[in-house]
C-alpha cells in the first residue's frame, strides 16, 4: 500500500531439504509459479551445517536489501526430520544439534547482522520438535516423556553454557 511494512521480527525455518515437484523434501516454495525444481540437495545434507548457514545469510542478505537489517531474526523450526534408517541416528542428531546452537550462537556479519545484537545473525531458535508422531528423529522426549539424546544434549549445553 505504499508504505513499508510493519514488522517486528523476521522468521525462518532452516529445515535442509529437497525443492522438487514429486519428490521427497518440500516441493516447490510458494511464489515460484511454473517451477519445478528449487534447491536440489540430497538425504545426507540434511544435517549440513553449511547449508543451514546459507539459508540464514541468504534471509539476513534479504533483510539487509529490503531496509530490514536492524529487526530480529528468529528461526522458528528447525530439526531433523529424515528417519534414522537413512542413517540419522541419535549420535548424529545430537552432533548436528549442538553444532546448531554454536552456529546460532557464533553468526555474525558486520553488513547483514542486527546492530543492536553485535551484528548477530539468529536472536533466537527453536528445535523441532519436543515430540512429533511423524517426524521423531528429533524428538526431545518419548510419548512417555522419557528424555531422549537430543535433550539430554541440549540440557548440557545450556548448563555448560549458562553464565
Amino acid at each position: 500500500f505504499g508504505v513499508s511494512m510493519p514488522v517486528d521480527i523476521w522468521n525462518m525455518h532452516t529445515f535442509v531439504l529437497r525443492e522438487e515437484e514429486g519428490n521427497w523434501g518440500v516441493g516447490i516454495p510458494p511464489g515460484f509459479d511454473g517451477a519445478t525444481d528449487g534447491l536440489l540437495w540430497n538425504v545426507e545434507d540434511h544435517d549440513n551445517l553449511v547449508l543451514v548457514e546459507e539459508q540464514i545469510r541468504r534471509m539476513r542478505g534479504w533483510m539487509t536489501a529490503h531496509g530490514q537489517r536492524d529487526k530480529a531474526l528468529y528461526i522458528t523450526e528447525y530439526g531433523i526430520l529424515i528417519p534414522v534408517e537413512f542413517g540419522f541416528t541419535p549420535s548424529r542428531v545430537v552432533k548436528f544439534m549442538v553444532g546448531s546452537f554454536d552456529l546460532f550462537t557464533e553468526l555474525r556479519d558486520p553488513e547483514t547482522g542486527d546492530p543492536a545484537d553485535d551484528n548477530r545473525l539468529v536472536q533466537r531458535w527453536v528445535w523441532f520438535s519436543t515430540r512429533d508422531r511423524l517426524y521423531p528423529t528429533g524428538d526431545l522426549f518419548t510419548a512417555e516423556g522419557t528424555v531422549l539424546p537430543p535433550m539430554r544434549a541440549m540440557m548440557g549445553y545450556i548448563r555448560a553454557h549458562s553464565k
